[in-house]
């Protein structure tokens, strides 16, 4: 057969290449065998850099912005909670949510708020366990109040080709900021006053019925502060059997 000699080479190339294949995956099983075994013997260590790393998930920065210490703080603890809540409900409609910004405040008397700001596009969610979860967050912060806010952008006025939404006025987006402030209170009146000096206070009406269930009467200073810092607005929140 003069074609044997051929076939016999080829066979033997075969076989070399198929060798060198067994060489190089048992070689690329021992070193992942050895790389497994030193992350194993390292991994005590690492909990804690690990679970920050997991906790990032639920922080999504805007681009350019860098995280900051405070935020990182309050991405440990909401995946501490989702992790680790007593209550299912809660790990459940923690799973989806994240933040995009989160900072402590001083506001009168050496008290301190944390305030979170999350996307618009979660205020369902973020609501629907507004309650549960700020209060469990106030435990977390030794006390700390912890107000929620939706992330919103003011549109500047003659600057867009197409008619400018509402909700993306300065106006509209001050207001929804109040609304975030004390929910789940319901604003029930507003009212602007205007002092002789030409500077103007807004009179927030709280529903007094709502008190009793959520015990708000005692952050209405909070809420005040707050919203100065950010919008640059004063505000007095009352409720609505006080008078104005």
């Amino acid at each position: 057969d003069l074609h044997y000699p051929l076939r016999r080479q080829r066979q033997m190339c075969i076989r070399d290449r198929y060798q060198r294949r067994v060489r190089g995956s048992f070689l690329s099983f021992v070193c992942y065998l050895y790389h497994l075994l030193l992350s194993g013997l390292a991994s005590p260590p690492q909990n804690k850099s690990r679970m920050a790393f997991t906790a990032r998930t639920k922080i999504v920065k805007l681009k350019g912005h860098p995280i900051t210490p405070f935020e990182d703080t309050v991405a440990e603890q909401l995946f501490e909670l989702q992790t680790n809540s007593t209550s299912d409900y809660l790990k459940t409609e923690l799973k989806p949510l994240f933040f995009h910004a989160a900072k402590e405040f001083d506001v009168s008397d050496g008290k301190k708020v944390v305030v979170i700001w999350y996307p618009y596009r979660l205020m369902k969610e973020y609501k629907r366990t507004h309650t549960l979860l700020t209060r469990e967050l106030e435990k977390k912060f030794s006390g700390k109040s912890v107000l929620l806010v939706a992330e919103r952008t003011i549109l500047p006025k003659g600057q867009q080709k197409q008619k400018r939404p509402r909700s993306r006025t300065i106006k509209a987006v001050h207001e929804a900021i109040l609304d975030d402030l004390v929910y789940p209170v319901t604003i029930v009146g507003k009212r602007t006053r205007v002092r002789l000096d030409g500077t103007k206070i807004i009179k927030v009406l709280l529903d007094p019925k709502e008190n009793k269930d959520h015990e708000v009467e005692g952050k209405l200073d909070t809420y005040a502060a707050i919203y100065k810092r950010l919008t640059g607005k004063r505000a007095e929140f009352l409720f609505a059997d006080y008078k104005i």
